[in-house]
């Protein structure tokens, strides 16, 4: 059986930044972050080994890698694999 955690998509992402005018921004869009969270977290339930190239062209995401993070912080054991170009993949 596969673990799936709780998660509470209104409270995953990070809420401290390291200077005022980043938390302003981190503030701002809190709604969307959240979102973007639930989208790949959404796509790796499904299957799907996602690279920065898919998360960028599929889901139009850009600030991928902190979401990823913040979902690793709230319990979701997110694998990567680099990739032969460097790049990393992740997974569950």
């Amino acid at each position: 059986m596969t673990y799936q955690p709780e998660i509470d998509f209104a409270q995953v992402v990070h809420t401290k930044e390291n200077n005022a005018f980043s938390e302003a921004i981190l503030f701002d869009q809190y709604e969307r972050l959240s979102n973007n969270c639930k989208v790949i977290y959404n796509a790796l339930k499904r299957g799907e080994r996602l690279s920065g190239v898919v998360i960028v062209t599929r889901y139009g995401m850009t600030e991928y890698r902190r979401r990823i993070k913040d979902l690793r912080d709230a319990g979701v054991p997110i694998k990567e694999h680099k990739l032969e170009n460097g790049c990393k993949e992740w997974y569950l």
